[in-house]
C-alpha cells in the first residue's frame, strides 16, 4: 500500500491549470515524492511516499506503483512538463574527454552486479564537462514507459551537482543528500567536483561517520569547512544533531533559485524538496 508520509497542497492550488503546471518527481531508493509547481514557479504541493516491502524485506515497486496508479489523482494529470529524478545509489561520473558511449555498462560493472538485461541511463552535466551513467532497476523504469508524458529523465545527481555548485560561499565545501537509508556525498574545491559517492546507512551514527570520512580524507577543517545537507533532514533530525557535535559550519539546501514554496509548504524544511526544485531548473 502506499502510505503517505507527506501530503502538503496548498489552498491557492487548482488541478485545473495542470496544462500550465511543472511536475518534479524524485524515485529513492526507498522513497517516492513529487512536487508541482505553477506558472509562477510557486510551488503548489508536496507529496513523499514511503514503500511498502516484499518478502525480502526490498521495496516492493510493483505493488507500489499499481497502489499509486489508482489512489494518486493528480499524478494521472498532463502536466506542462514532467521531471523524473533517480535517486539510485549506483552512478560514475566520467569526464567528457574520456566517455566511451558504446560500453556505458563498463562504468557500472566495478560497482555492482548488473542483470543481464540492465537499463542504463546517461546524462550529461556541461557545468563539470562529465557524464554520469546510472542503472534504472526495471520497475521504476516500466512504470515511467507507462506515463501519458514523455517526461525528462535524469539521474538526480545530474540536477543536485550544478545546483549546489551555484550557492557555494567558500572555496571548500562538502554536501551531503540524505535518503532513509541511502546518504550521497559530495566535495568541492573552488567550485569543481572532487568527490561524489553513495553509502548504504542505517543510523545517524553511520551518516556521522561517512560525513567525517570525507572531511578526513581531504584534510578539511570541521570548524570552517561549511557542510551543506539536503534530503530527510533537519535542525531538530538526530542525524543533523549528531552531526554538529563535530562540524560547526552546517547550512541548509535552499529551494533552487526562483522557486517559492506557499504558506503551507515553507512550514516544511527546504532540504526536503531541493533536489525537485533543482530537477526543474536545469528544463
Amino acid at each position: 500500500m502506499a502510505i503517505r508520509k507527506y501530503d502538503i497542497v496548498e489552498d491557492t492550488h487548482s488541478k485545473h491549470i495542470a496544462g500550465l503546471s511543472r511536475l518534479s518527481i524524485l524515485i529513492g531508493t526507498d522513497s517516492f515524492s513529487y512536487i508541482i509547481c505553477d506558472n509562477l514557479l510557486r510551488i503548489q504541493v508536496f507529496r513523499m511516499y514511503s514503500l511498502p516491502t516484499g518478502a525480502d524485506n526490498a521495496p516492493d515497486w510493483q505493488s507500489f506503483f499499481i497502489d499509486l496508479s489508482s489512489s494518486d489523482e493528480l499524478l494521472t494529470l498532463v502536466y506542462k512538463e514532467v521531471c523524473i529524478g533517480f535517486a539510485q545509489p549506483f552512478f560514475s561520473l566520467v569526464p567528457e574527454a574520456w566517455y566511451r558511449s558504446g560500453d556505458k555498462k563498463s562504468y557500472l560493472e566495478p560497482l555492482t552486479a548488473l542483470p543481464l538485461q540492465a537499463i542504463i541511463g546517461e546524462d550529461t552535466i556541461p557545468s563539470i564537462q562529465a557524464k554520469n551513467v546510472y542503472w534504472i532497476p526495471t520497475p521504476l523504469h516500466n512504470w515511467v514507459q507507462f506515463r501519458r508524458a514523455n517526461p525528462i529523465l535524469r539521474h538526480f545527481v545530474s540536477a543536485i551537482v550544478p545546483a549546489i555548485r551555484g550557492i557555494l560561499v567558500a572555496d571548500q565545501n562538502v554536501a551531503a543528500y540524505l535518503f532513509n537509508e541511502q546518504l550521497f556525498l559530495f566535495y568541492f574545491s573552488e567550485g569543481r567536483l572532487v568527490f561524489a559517492n553513495s553509502f548504504k546507512i542505517a543510523t545517524p551514527k553511520d551518516v556521522l561517520y561517512f560525513t567525517l570520512l570525507v572531511y578526513d580524507q581531504f584534510k578539511l577543517s570541521q570548524e570552517t569547512c561549511p557542510l551543506w545537507l539536503g534530503g530527510n533532514i533537519n535542525a531538530a533530525s538526530e542525524s543533523y544533531i549528531q552531526l554538529f557535535k563535530y562540524i560547526h559550519y552546517i547550512q541548509l539546501l535552499p529551494p533552487n533559485r526562483g522557486f517559492n514554496p506557499g504558506p503551507k509548504i515553507s512550514q516544511l524544511p527546504s532540504t526536503l524538496y531541493f533536489a525537485h526544485t533543482a530537477q526543474l531548473g536545469m528544463v
